[in-house]
Protein backbone atom coordinates (compact mmCIF):
# COMPACT_ATOMS: atom_id res chain seq x y z
CA UNK A 1 0.00 0.00 0.00
CA UNK A 2 1.51 3.15 -0.96
CA UNK A 3 2.32 5.76 1.37
CA UNK A 4 0.12 8.73 2.09
CA UNK A 5 2.30 12.12 1.53
CA UNK A 6 -0.52 13.66 3.82
CA UNK A 7 0.35 11.48 7.05
CA UNK A 8 4.06 11.87 7.60
CA UNK A 9 3.07 15.61 6.84
CA UNK A 10 1.07 15.47 10.26
CA UNK A 11 1.63 18.18 12.73
CA UNK A 12 1.31 16.18 15.58
CA UNK A 13 3.42 12.70 13.86
CA UNK A 14 7.02 14.02 15.28
CA UNK A 15 5.72 14.10 18.87
CA UNK A 16 4.30 10.32 18.08
CA UNK A 17 7.29 9.00 16.86
CA UNK A 18 9.79 10.44 19.72
CA UNK A 19 6.46 8.75 22.01
CA UNK A 20 6.96 5.63 20.41
CA UNK A 21 10.63 5.89 20.32
CA UNK A 22 10.53 6.51 24.62
CA UNK A 23 7.76 3.15 24.77
CA UNK A 24 10.39 1.59 22.68
CA UNK A 25 13.34 2.25 25.31
CA UNK A 26 11.24 1.72 28.06
CA UNK A 27 10.58 -2.20 26.99
CA UNK A 28 13.79 -3.17 25.89
CA UNK A 29 15.79 -6.05 28.02
CA UNK A 30 18.26 -5.63 29.99
CA UNK A 31 20.87 -6.87 27.13
CA UNK A 32 19.87 -4.20 25.13
CA UNK A 33 19.61 -1.31 27.77
CA UNK A 34 23.62 -1.88 28.08
CA UNK A 35 24.16 -2.93 23.81
CA UNK A 36 26.78 -0.24 23.99
CA UNK A 37 28.75 -2.62 26.82
CA UNK A 38 29.79 -5.11 23.96
CA UNK A 39 32.22 -7.98 24.65
CA UNK A 40 35.05 -6.49 23.02
CA UNK A 41 34.85 -2.90 24.09
CA UNK A 42 34.27 -4.37 27.65
CA UNK A 43 37.32 -6.60 27.69
CA UNK A 44 39.75 -4.26 25.75
CA UNK A 45 38.61 -1.34 29.11
CA UNK A 46 39.24 -4.14 31.78
CA UNK A 47 42.35 -5.15 29.61
CA UNK A 48 41.93 -8.49 29.34
CA UNK A 49 40.97 -10.78 26.82
CA UNK A 50 37.08 -11.59 24.83
CA UNK A 51 37.91 -15.45 26.36
CA UNK A 52 38.25 -14.05 30.07
CA UNK A 53 34.71 -12.17 30.00
CA UNK A 54 33.20 -15.18 28.68
CA UNK A 55 35.00 -17.04 31.82
CA UNK A 56 33.15 -15.13 34.27
CA UNK A 57 30.04 -14.53 32.19
CA UNK A 58 27.78 -16.90 29.76
CA UNK A 59 26.41 -14.75 27.63
CA UNK A 60 25.31 -10.88 27.17
CA UNK A 61 21.92 -11.49 29.29
CA UNK A 62 24.01 -12.64 32.38
CA UNK A 63 26.66 -9.99 32.15
CA UNK A 64 23.32 -7.51 31.75
CA UNK A 65 22.24 -8.74 34.80
CA UNK A 66 25.62 -8.67 37.11
CA UNK A 67 25.70 -4.77 35.92
CA UNK A 68 22.52 -4.00 37.73
CA UNK A 69 23.23 -6.12 40.94
CA UNK A 70 26.76 -4.56 41.43
CA UNK A 71 24.66 -0.81 41.55
CA UNK A 72 21.85 -2.46 43.68
CA UNK A 73 24.26 -3.37 46.72
CA UNK A 74 23.91 -2.06 49.64
CA UNK A 75 27.03 -0.04 51.18
CA UNK A 76 29.36 -2.54 53.40
CA UNK A 77 29.72 -1.51 56.59
CA UNK A 78 26.60 0.14 57.38
CA UNK A 79 26.15 -1.41 60.61
CA UNK A 80 29.44 -0.12 61.81
CA UNK A 81 28.94 3.22 60.84
CA UNK A 82 25.87 2.96 62.97
CA UNK A 83 27.29 1.86 66.29
CA UNK A 84 29.77 4.52 65.73
CA UNK A 85 27.64 7.02 65.50
CA UNK A 86 24.98 5.68 68.05
CA UNK A 87 28.79 5.78 70.40
CA UNK A 88 29.31 9.46 70.17
CA UNK A 89 25.48 10.80 71.03
CA UNK A 90 26.99 10.76 74.76
CA UNK A 91 28.19 13.59 73.40
CA UNK A 92 26.11 15.88 71.32
CA UNK A 93 22.91 16.92 71.72
CA UNK A 94 19.71 16.15 68.63
CA UNK A 95 20.64 19.35 66.99
CA UNK A 96 24.17 18.75 66.69
CA UNK A 97 24.40 14.41 65.94
CA UNK A 98 21.60 15.60 63.12
CA UNK A 99 24.21 17.80 61.93
CA UNK A 100 27.46 15.47 62.11
CA UNK A 101 25.90 12.71 60.47
CA UNK A 102 24.07 15.03 57.74
CA UNK A 103 27.49 16.66 57.02
CA UNK A 104 29.53 13.48 57.07
CA UNK A 105 26.84 11.65 54.74
CA UNK A 106 27.27 15.00 51.97
CA UNK A 107 30.88 14.50 51.87
CA UNK A 108 30.86 10.73 51.27
CA UNK A 109 28.78 11.06 48.52
CA UNK A 110 30.38 14.35 46.87
CA UNK A 111 33.86 13.43 47.15
CA UNK A 112 34.01 9.93 46.76
CA UNK A 113 34.08 8.97 43.10
CA UNK A 114 32.40 5.30 43.61
CA UNK A 115 30.13 6.70 45.93
CA UNK A 116 29.12 8.97 43.01
CA UNK A 117 29.39 6.91 40.39
CA UNK A 118 26.85 4.38 41.83
CA UNK A 119 24.65 7.50 42.37
CA UNK A 120 24.67 8.37 38.74
CA UNK A 121 24.47 4.44 37.25
CA UNK A 122 21.23 4.38 39.88
CA UNK A 123 19.95 6.72 38.03
CA UNK A 124 19.92 5.33 34.26
CA UNK A 125 18.94 1.88 35.81
CA UNK A 126 15.45 3.99 37.64
CA UNK A 127 14.35 4.87 33.77
CA UNK A 128 14.09 1.05 33.51
CA UNK A 129 12.86 0.50 37.08
CA UNK A 130 9.73 -2.16 34.97
CA UNK A 131 12.39 -3.64 33.34
CA UNK A 132 12.31 -7.47 34.25
CA UNK A 133 15.16 -8.79 35.81
CA UNK A 134 16.77 -12.24 33.64
CA UNK A 135 16.86 -13.92 36.76
CA UNK A 136 14.34 -13.23 39.79
CA UNK A 137 15.09 -12.78 43.00
CA UNK A 138 12.10 -13.70 45.04
CA UNK A 139 9.76 -11.41 44.87
CA UNK A 140 12.34 -9.32 43.58
CA UNK A 141 11.50 -9.48 39.67
CA UNK A 142 12.05 -6.19 38.07
CA UNK A 143 15.00 -3.70 38.00
CA UNK A 144 13.01 -0.77 40.26
CA UNK A 145 12.31 -4.33 42.71
CA UNK A 146 15.82 -4.89 43.06
CA UNK A 147 17.02 -0.85 43.42
CA UNK A 148 14.04 -0.19 46.13
CA UNK A 149 15.36 -3.21 48.23
CA UNK A 150 18.69 -1.76 48.48
CA UNK A 151 17.82 1.85 49.07
CA UNK A 152 15.37 0.59 51.84
CA UNK A 153 18.03 -1.13 53.89
CA UNK A 154 19.62 2.33 53.61
CA UNK A 155 16.53 4.04 55.14
CA UNK A 156 16.20 1.45 57.91
CA UNK A 157 19.24 2.33 58.69
CA UNK A 158 18.96 5.71 59.18
CA UNK A 159 15.85 5.11 60.53
CA UNK A 160 17.46 3.11 63.57
CA UNK A 161 19.88 6.04 63.84
CA UNK A 162 17.12 8.14 63.85
CA UNK A 163 14.75 6.54 66.69
CA UNK A 164 18.18 6.61 68.81
CA UNK A 165 18.83 10.02 68.07
CA UNK A 166 14.70 11.09 68.82
CA UNK A 167 15.05 8.25 72.03
CA UNK A 168 17.92 10.04 74.15
CA UNK A 169 16.36 13.18 73.29
CA UNK A 170 13.29 12.82 74.22
CA UNK A 171 11.62 13.86 71.69
CA UNK A 172 8.92 12.46 69.34
CA UNK A 173 7.75 13.31 65.87
CA UNK A 174 4.56 15.58 65.61
CA UNK A 175 1.50 13.90 64.62
CA UNK A 176 1.05 12.54 61.79
CA UNK A 177 4.53 12.04 61.38
CA UNK A 178 6.83 8.94 62.05
CA UNK A 179 10.38 8.45 62.36
CA UNK A 180 9.99 6.29 58.75
CA UNK A 181 8.00 9.27 56.71
CA UNK A 182 11.01 11.60 58.15
CA UNK A 183 13.17 9.57 57.01
CA UNK A 184 12.20 8.88 53.56
CA UNK A 185 11.62 12.63 52.95
CA UNK A 186 15.50 13.43 53.92
CA UNK A 187 16.58 10.70 51.59
CA UNK A 188 14.80 12.02 48.74
CA UNK A 189 15.84 15.55 49.69
CA UNK A 190 18.80 14.16 49.78
CA UNK A 191 18.95 12.65 46.69
CA UNK A 192 17.88 15.43 44.98
CA UNK A 193 20.74 17.99 46.24
CA UNK A 194 23.15 15.76 45.41
CA UNK A 195 21.77 15.68 41.90
CA UNK A 196 21.45 19.05 41.69
CA UNK A 197 25.45 19.53 42.95
CA UNK A 198 26.18 17.12 40.25
CA UNK A 199 25.17 19.39 37.90
CA UNK A 200 26.05 22.93 39.32
CA UNK A 201 28.14 22.45 42.38
CA UNK A 202 28.24 25.66 43.29
CA UNK A 203 24.19 26.05 43.07
CA UNK A 204 24.79 23.79 46.41
CA UNK A 205 26.94 24.39 49.12
CA UNK A 206 28.18 21.82 51.81
CA UNK A 207 26.28 22.83 54.42
CA UNK A 208 22.77 23.09 53.08
CA UNK A 209 21.31 19.48 53.22
CA UNK A 210 22.78 19.43 56.98
CA UNK A 211 21.10 22.99 57.55
CA UNK A 212 17.93 21.56 55.92
CA UNK A 213 17.89 18.37 58.25
CA UNK A 214 18.38 19.84 61.07
CA UNK A 215 15.29 22.42 60.70
CA UNK A 216 13.29 19.79 59.37
CA UNK A 217 14.13 17.35 62.45
CA UNK A 218 13.53 20.19 64.84
CA UNK A 219 10.83 21.91 63.56
CA UNK A 220 8.84 18.19 63.20
CA UNK A 221 10.05 16.05 66.56
CA UNK A 222 9.07 17.48 69.88
CA UNK A 223 9.31 16.88 73.54
CA UNK A 224 7.86 13.65 74.13
CA UNK A 225 4.41 14.38 76.01
CA UNK A 226 3.71 17.22 73.43
CA UNK A 227 0.28 16.99 71.71
CA UNK A 228 0.60 19.11 69.05
CA UNK A 229 -0.51 18.20 65.08
CA UNK A 230 1.07 19.12 62.03
CA UNK A 231 -1.54 21.74 61.67
CA UNK A 232 0.18 23.61 65.12
CA UNK A 233 2.71 24.34 62.73
CA UNK A 234 1.44 26.35 59.95
CA UNK A 235 -0.82 28.12 61.59
CA UNK A 236 0.91 31.02 60.99
CA UNK A 237 0.37 30.35 57.06
CA UNK A 238 -2.86 32.10 57.60
CA UNK A 239 -0.96 35.32 59.13
CA UNK A 240 0.09 38.70 56.81
CA UNK A 241 3.96 37.60 57.78
CA UNK A 242 6.82 37.75 55.38
CA UNK A 243 8.82 34.43 54.48
CA UNK A 244 11.54 36.00 57.06
CA UNK A 245 8.81 36.44 59.90
CA UNK A 246 7.41 32.73 59.90
CA UNK A 247 11.15 31.46 59.80
CA UNK A 248 11.64 33.48 62.68
CA UNK A 249 8.84 32.35 64.56
CA UNK A 250 9.12 28.56 63.78
CA UNK A 251 13.06 29.50 65.27
CA UNK A 252 11.24 30.93 68.44
CA UNK A 253 9.47 27.97 68.84
CA UNK A 254 12.29 25.59 68.43
CA UNK A 255 13.96 27.75 71.40
CA UNK A 256 11.35 27.51 73.30
CA UNK A 257 10.99 23.65 73.33
CA UNK A 258 14.46 23.08 73.35
CA UNK A 259 14.40 25.20 76.84
CA UNK A 260 11.87 23.32 78.10
CA UNK A 261 13.78 19.91 76.90
CA UNK A 262 16.95 21.05 78.45
CA UNK A 263 15.50 22.06 82.32
CA UNK A 264 13.42 19.15 83.12
CA UNK A 265 14.94 17.86 86.11
CA UNK A 266 16.25 21.14 86.89
CA UNK A 267 12.72 21.71 89.84
CA UNK A 268 13.08 18.52 92.02
CA UNK A 269 13.37 20.84 94.57
CA UNK A 270 10.97 23.83 93.33
CA UNK A 271 11.63 26.65 91.31
CA UNK A 272 12.20 29.51 93.66
CA UNK A 273 15.79 28.96 93.86
CA UNK A 274 16.32 28.64 90.55
CA UNK A 275 17.54 31.55 87.94
CA UNK A 276 17.08 32.29 84.82
CA UNK A 277 20.86 32.07 84.12
CA UNK A 278 20.65 28.50 85.44
CA UNK A 279 18.06 27.26 82.96
CA UNK A 280 19.95 29.25 79.99
CA UNK A 281 23.06 27.42 80.94
CA UNK A 282 21.60 23.97 81.10
CA UNK A 283 19.82 24.76 77.30
CA UNK A 284 22.65 26.37 76.03
CA UNK A 285 20.71 30.21 75.85
CA UNK A 286 21.36 32.91 76.81
CA UNK A 287 19.53 34.71 80.10
CA UNK A 288 17.73 37.02 78.29
CA UNK A 289 16.82 34.38 75.48
CA UNK A 290 15.02 32.18 78.09
CA UNK A 291 13.11 35.89 79.73
CA UNK A 292 11.89 36.32 76.35
CA UNK A 293 10.84 33.15 75.23
CA UNK A 294 8.74 32.41 78.94
CA UNK A 295 7.64 35.71 81.26
CA UNK A 296 9.12 33.71 84.03
CA UNK A 297 11.48 30.58 85.49
CA UNK A 298 8.34 29.06 87.11
CA UNK A 299 6.44 29.17 83.78
CA UNK A 300 9.80 27.25 82.44
CA UNK A 301 9.11 25.02 85.80
CA UNK A 302 5.58 24.08 84.73
CA UNK A 303 6.03 23.68 81.23
CA UNK A 304 8.55 20.57 81.84
CA UNK A 305 5.48 18.66 83.62
CA UNK A 306 4.56 18.39 80.00
CA UNK A 307 6.92 15.21 79.81
CA UNK A 308 4.83 13.03 82.20
CA UNK A 309 2.15 12.80 79.29
CA UNK A 310 4.18 10.80 77.17
CA UNK A 311 2.90 7.66 78.45
CA UNK A 312 -0.45 8.68 77.95
CA UNK A 313 -2.40 7.83 75.46
CA UNK A 314 -5.45 9.71 74.12
CA UNK A 315 -8.39 8.22 74.98
CA UNK A 316 -10.19 6.26 71.98
CA UNK A 317 -13.49 7.60 70.25
CA UNK A 318 -16.56 6.09 71.75
CA UNK A 319 -15.87 5.37 75.51
CA UNK A 320 -19.46 5.23 77.56
CA UNK A 321 -20.83 4.56 81.46
CA UNK A 322 -17.99 2.35 83.73
CA UNK A 323 -15.68 2.35 80.93
CA UNK A 324 -15.44 5.84 80.73
CA UNK A 325 -15.35 6.21 84.38
CA UNK A 326 -12.58 3.63 84.82
CA UNK A 327 -10.41 4.75 81.84
CA UNK A 328 -10.80 8.37 83.64
CA UNK A 329 -10.26 7.32 87.48
CA UNK A 330 -6.90 5.03 85.53
CA UNK A 331 -5.60 8.69 83.93
CA UNK A 332 -6.16 10.83 86.96
CA UNK A 333 -4.49 8.24 89.06
CA UNK A 334 -1.34 8.16 86.91
CA UNK A 335 -1.26 12.37 86.48
CA UNK A 336 -1.69 12.72 90.29
CA UNK A 337 1.11 10.00 90.81
CA UNK A 338 3.76 12.45 88.22
CA UNK A 339 2.70 15.23 90.56
CA UNK A 340 3.67 13.34 93.31
CA UNK A 341 6.86 12.79 91.92
CA UNK A 342 7.53 15.79 90.42
CA UNK A 343 6.21 17.95 92.93
CA UNK A 344 8.48 21.49 92.16
CA UNK A 345 6.95 21.36 88.18
CA UNK A 346 3.26 20.19 89.33
CA UNK A 347 2.92 23.21 92.11
CA UNK A 348 4.53 25.19 89.08
CA UNK A 349 1.75 24.41 86.80
CA UNK A 350 -1.01 24.73 89.03
CA UNK A 351 -0.04 28.54 89.95
CA UNK A 352 0.37 28.84 86.17
CA UNK A 353 -2.89 27.52 85.01
CA UNK A 354 -4.39 29.72 88.37
CA UNK A 355 -2.39 33.19 86.82
CA UNK A 356 -3.32 32.53 83.64
CA UNK A 357 -7.30 32.13 84.10
CA UNK A 358 -6.77 35.29 86.01
CA UNK A 359 -5.25 37.48 83.57
CA UNK A 360 -7.12 35.98 80.74
CA UNK A 361 -10.53 34.14 81.58
CA UNK A 362 -11.98 33.68 78.37
CA UNK A 363 -8.33 32.21 77.11
CA UNK A 364 -6.84 28.95 77.28
CA UNK A 365 -4.51 28.70 79.37
CA UNK A 366 -0.52 29.31 78.06
CA UNK A 367 1.29 26.50 79.25
CA UNK A 368 -1.35 24.01 77.57
CA UNK A 369 1.41 24.17 74.83
CA UNK A 370 3.41 22.14 76.26
CA UNK A 371 0.81 20.30 78.92
CA UNK A 372 -2.03 19.96 77.01
CA UNK A 373 -3.96 18.04 79.93
CA UNK A 374 -7.06 19.40 78.35
CA UNK A 375 -6.76 17.24 75.51
CA UNK A 376 -6.16 14.51 77.61
CA UNK A 377 -8.81 14.40 80.09
CA UNK A 378 -11.29 16.52 78.12
CA UNK A 379 -12.42 13.55 76.37
CA UNK A 380 -13.23 11.85 79.46
CA UNK A 381 -15.26 13.88 80.92
CA UNK A 382 -17.16 14.53 78.57
CA UNK A 383 -18.00 10.46 77.70
CA UNK A 384 -18.95 10.59 81.80
CA UNK A 385 -21.13 13.57 82.20
CA UNK A 386 -21.98 14.63 78.32
CA UNK A 387 -21.22 17.86 76.42
CA UNK A 388 -24.58 20.17 76.32
CA UNK A 389 -23.27 23.49 76.04
CA UNK A 390 -26.24 25.15 78.33
CA UNK A 391 -25.20 22.96 81.32
CA UNK A 392 -22.87 25.21 84.28
CA UNK A 393 -20.67 24.27 85.18
CA UNK A 394 -19.76 23.31 81.64
CA UNK A 395 -17.30 20.03 80.27
CA UNK A 396 -14.85 22.60 79.97
CA UNK A 397 -15.01 24.16 83.44
CA UNK A 398 -14.97 20.58 84.83
CA UNK A 399 -11.87 19.10 82.90
CA UNK A 400 -10.34 22.57 84.27
CA UNK A 401 -11.60 21.73 88.16
CA UNK A 402 -10.34 18.04 87.77
CA UNK A 403 -7.00 18.80 86.19
CA UNK A 404 -6.35 21.39 89.26
CA UNK A 405 -7.36 19.13 91.72
CA UNK A 406 -6.06 16.06 91.14
CA UNK A 407 -2.18 18.23 90.21
CA UNK A 408 -3.12 19.44 93.74
CA UNK A 409 -3.88 16.22 95.83
CA UNK A 410 -0.99 14.55 93.98
CA UNK A 411 1.15 17.11 96.01
CA UNK A 412 -0.39 16.81 99.02
CA UNK A 413 -0.94 12.85 99.09
CA UNK A 414 2.27 12.24 97.89
CA UNK A 415 2.50 8.27 98.21
CA UNK A 416 -1.48 7.89 97.35
CA UNK A 417 -1.96 8.52 93.84
CA UNK A 418 -5.26 6.50 94.07
CA UNK A 419 -6.69 8.18 96.47
CA UNK A 420 -6.05 11.94 94.97
CA UNK A 421 -7.68 10.32 91.51
CA UNK A 422 -10.78 8.96 93.44
CA UNK A 423 -11.18 12.82 95.18
CA UNK A 424 -11.03 14.54 91.77
CA UNK A 425 -13.01 11.96 90.00
CA UNK A 426 -16.23 12.71 92.62
CA UNK A 427 -16.39 16.28 90.49
CA UNK A 428 -17.71 14.35 87.44
CA UNK A 429 -18.83 10.91 88.77
CA UNK A 430 -19.83 10.89 92.63
CA UNK A 431 -20.09 7.60 94.35
CA UNK A 432 -22.93 5.51 93.79
CA UNK A 433 -25.46 5.32 96.30
CA UNK A 434 -25.01 2.06 98.43
CA UNK A 435 -27.31 -0.74 97.82
CA UNK A 436 -30.57 -0.83 98.96
CA UNK A 437 -30.02 -4.81 99.04
CA UNK A 438 -27.07 -4.34 101.79
CA UNK A 439 -29.19 -1.96 104.08
CA UNK A 440 -29.66 -3.59 107.07
CA UNK A 441 -33.27 -5.02 108.17
CA UNK A 442 -33.66 -3.77 111.59
CA UNK A 443 -36.73 -1.77 111.97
Amino acid sequence: MPKRPQDDDRPDRRQELLDAAWEVVDNLPLSKVFAGATTAAVSDAAGVTTGSFFHHFANSTEFADAMVRSVATPAAGQDATTDEFIEALDHMDMADAIRTASLLAWEMFTTDAQLAATSRRALLLQAHQDTPLPAPDGDVRTVGQLLYRTQRAGELNGIAMSEEVLRRSGRVPVTPFTVDRLVVALTALFNGLTQRHALDPDSVDDELFADLAAVLVATLTQPAGSRRHVEDLTVLGGLDLSPQAKVGALRRDATRRRIVERAAGLFADGWEDVTASEVADRAGVSTQTVLNAFKSVRSVAAATFGRHLAPLELPPEGLTGERAVDTLRSVLSQLAAAASADAGAARALLDERLDDRHRRPLERPGVDEFVPLAELVGPLVVAVVGDDTAARPSADELTGAVVDLVLRQGVALAGDPEAAADLALRLVAPAPAPDSSRRSTRR
